[in-house]
């Protein structure tokens, strides 16, 4: 199936049509090209992105959407963890790029209508940016965000804009590890006092294997169903 893909993304032309800057470490790359109408992405989904450099075409990356897609094009925000993805954010509008996918399930059509519960950590809040455009006002997000350092929220201006017109919240978790390793924002009491109605939410999660371990294991303690929570581990 992957290998379908790869053959019929060479059919494809996508470019990149800019590099933007979001965060501390943290940029998004913009593709466009023919054709993107019809790949029927969904909000949370991802690819495999490959950059047609000197460089950088021998291998291909998962990233997901970091904003619905629109007929203009896909943003895809990626955090600055080696080589490979500084580079990336270093290409030139114009380089061509082969899109694979997209691939998924983590979307908001899960929570069937439901409220939402959306947490991120670090750059995981590129898939979560993204459900959040998806969500209705009557969902009323609450969204958490994980970061080290204020500076590191990315789309933290979009974030604000949707929560609001959404009847949601946002929480910003800022702060060195060793502060939470000893008053446990993802504890139970902690996530009911926040959210008074959390068992009724679905829950979606992305970000580092830690994070994932602490939201699913304050949900459940919680009372939130398994059945209502969705993650996607963000390993780049």
């Amino acid at each position: 199936m992957r290998t379908a893909d790869l053959l019929r993304s060479l059919t494809r032309t996508f470019r990149v049509t800019a590099v933007s800057r979001e965060a501390n470490g943290i940029g998004s790359l913009h593709v466009a090209g023919p054709g993107l109408h019809k790949m029927r992405v969904a909000s949370g989904q991802f690819f495999n992105v490959r950059v047609l450099t000197r460089d950088l075409w021998w291998q291909a990356h998962p990233y997901s959407v970091s904003a619905a897609p629109t007929t203009a094009g896909l943003r895809f925000t990626v955090k600055e963890l080696g080589e490979d993805s500084t580079r990336l954010l270093g290409v030139r509008p114009g380089t061509r790029v082969l899109l694979e996918g997209p691939y998924g399930t983590f979307t908001v059509d899960q929570a069937a209508g439901k409220p939402v519960v959306l947490v991120a950590g670090g750059v995981g809040v590129a898939p979560i940016r993204a459900l959040l455009e998806d969500c209705r006002p009557e969902q009323c997000p609450v969204v958490i965000v994980r970061v080290r350092d204020e500076a590191d929220v990315a789309h933290r201006i979009e974030l604000e804009r949707m929560v609001a017109s959404r009847n949601g919240v946002l929480h910003v978790l800022a702060g060195p590890r060793e502060w939470f390793g000893r008053v446990d924002p993802f504890a139970a009491q902690t996530l009911r006092a926040w959210i008074p109605d959390v068992r009724e939410r679905h829950v979606f999660v992305c970000g580092p294997a830690s994070l994932e371990h602490a939201v699913m294991t304050g949900m459940r303690k919680a009372g939130v169903p398994a059945a209502q929570i969705h993650h996607e581990r963000f390993g780049v």
